[in-house]
């Protein structure tokens, strides 16, 4: 069983008035960037949260804040369980949104009993004489394996690494130890603790999501019940000095909820070295429905309506960047003839360009795997040659998730691309938004020294800098690639 435990959110209504080590005001973007991420590529047989999901228990907008998280938490694909914690609200408000402590998560043969233990001074906690009876009756109706979740960490009054613990905690440890639990998970202590083992009971506590580098833990657990626990972070390691090539703005169309100034701050947060903001061309020259309809690529730049640009308001908004951490830049659009989808004036302003292709005359149900091929050849040398930086997810279009046509990415068309980015000494962007990368390609575009962009390709600010699968691909691809980051990637 593979479980993702995470703990002390402390969701904030608004940033604190001091800086502060806890960073609520984004909690309901961490736990959404924790939550895709599980969905996508840990796949998780469960998700436990253990306390603690908001930070100021008696804020007015307590059940509002709370709804928002299970709102994300409803999300997951698997089965998930909540607890609250010492700085959660008043336990009735806190289960008039999440369901009652008192009933069990059965997974398999794993049941996971929580706990929502009162609090005691100094942050400590105390188990009830009817909690005790609940371990008892887990055990009476359950042949399979027992985990306690509980908020504050539990260990031996004598030996215990931290400085919260339960009240009456030799007497928890010896009912698990009765009742033969094999796992306890906690929360509360942020920094973490080292997993322990105490008379055959794994005692793990996860770190606080709200602090950096915002992490969570995985717990997989083999058949023959032994416990491997791995720690992991929302933020990227700094080390590796990561760019994001591919950010866009309260500009796109298809923008979520972007604000440059919260874009800026989560892109440090994240352990970011830089990031690009790359509007879509089209969607500055043109409105919404024409780039629904396509009308940039049938028509081009010199049939855009000047009513509708709104590139210089691109431009005065980028104003505001930090540049030394900051990018402006654009991703081109290009019509049918490979020309690219922007005046000329404006493209001199830009300071990096990602190049894409969003349409083809032939891509089309039972269409013609020649022509289509044909076509994307001609269009992506029509790219490069007009000098873009980074080709951004070069073979999406042939199965771009929302599409209703989808494609096998050629493969025979992979070394001719790999070697057309070669010539024209052009980045292949590593790209995972509605969009698989083939490892095939970047291996060979590696192989011919071409250079690797990364892009997050953000629409929602949970995805800023989110380089989790870029960097796992990498790792698979070419080995040894974190000693010298450099040596392949493309700097802005």
């Amino acid at each position: 069983m593979r479980l993702a435990i995470l703990s002390d959110i402390h969701y904030m209504s608004a940033p604190p008035a001091k800086p502060f080590a806890r960073r609520g005001e984004y909690g309901d973007t961490f736990l959404l960037r924790a939550v895709h991420r599980f969905n996508r590529f840990i796949k998780p047989d469960a998700v436990l949260v253990a306390g603690d999901l908001l930070h100021d228990p008696n804020d007015p907008a307590a059940e509002g804040l709370l709804e928002e998280l299970k709102k994300t938490l409803n999300i997951l694909t698997v089965p998930y369980l909540v607890i609250p914690g010492n700085h959660d609200p008043a336990h009735e408000l806190f289960y008039k949104v999440f369901a009652d402590h008192k009933e069990p998560l059965d997974v398999g043969k794993f049941r996971i009993l929580p706990f929502a233990d009162p609090e005691t001074p100094i942050n400590n906690a105390c188990r009830l004489p009817e909690d005790f009876d609940r371990m008892r009756q887990a055990r009476e109706n359950w042949a399979g394996e027992l985990i306690a979740l509980q908020h504050v960490p539990v260990g031996p009054a004598d030996n215990h690494p931290c400085e919260y613990n339960f009240d009456n905690a030799d007497a928890v440890l010896e009912a698990m130890k009765k009742y033969d639990f094999k796992l306890c998970i906690s929360g509360h202590e942020h920094a973490g603790l080292p997993t322990r083992e105490w008379n055959g009971i794994t005692l793990v506590t996860a770190p606080g999501l709200c602090e950096s580098p915002f992490s969570y833990l995985i717990l997989d657990i083999d058949e023959a019940g032994a416990v491997t626990v791995t720690r992991e972070n929302l933020a990227m390691e700094p080390a590796l000095r990561l760019e994001d090539h591919h950010v866009h703005t309260t500009f796109a169309y298809c923008n979520e909820n972007l604000a440059l100034h919260k874009t800026r701050e989560l892109g440090k947060l994240f352990g970011l070295s830089r990031i690009v903001y790359t509007e879509h061309s089209s969607h500055l020259l043109f409105t919404k429905d024409e780039c629904v309809q396509k009308l940039p690529f049938y028509i081009g730049t010199s049939a855009a309506n000047p009513s509708s640009n709104r590139t210089p308001d691109y431009f005065t908004e980028q104003q505001e960047i930090e540049k030394s951490f900051e990018m402006t830049g654009s991703e081109l659009d290009y019509d049918q003839y490979g020309r690219p989808v922007v005046h000329p004036a404006d493209r001199a302003k830009l300071q990096f360009c990602n190049g894409a292709i969003h349409a083809m005359d032939s891509l089309c149900p039972g269409g013609d795997l020649s022509k289509m091929n044909e076509e994307f050849m001609a269009l992506n040398e029509a790219i490069l040659r007009d000098g873009v930086q980074a080709l951004a997810h070069p073979f999406r279009i042939f199965s771009f998730n929302s599409s209703k046509v989808k494609y096998p990415a050629p493969a025979e068309l992979f070394e001719p691309l790999a070697d057309l980015l070669k010539k024209y000494d052009t980045a292949a962007e590593i790209n995972f938004h509605c969009n698989q990368p083939d490892e095939e390609f970047f291996a060979l575009c590696l192989q011919k020294g071409v250079k690797i962009s990364l892009g997050s390709d953000t629409h929602n600010l949970y995805e800023v800098g989110e380089f989790y699968p870029h960097v796992k691909f990498l790792d698979k691809i070419a080995p040894g690639w974190r000693s010298d980051p450099q040596e392949i990637m493309l700097q802005a």
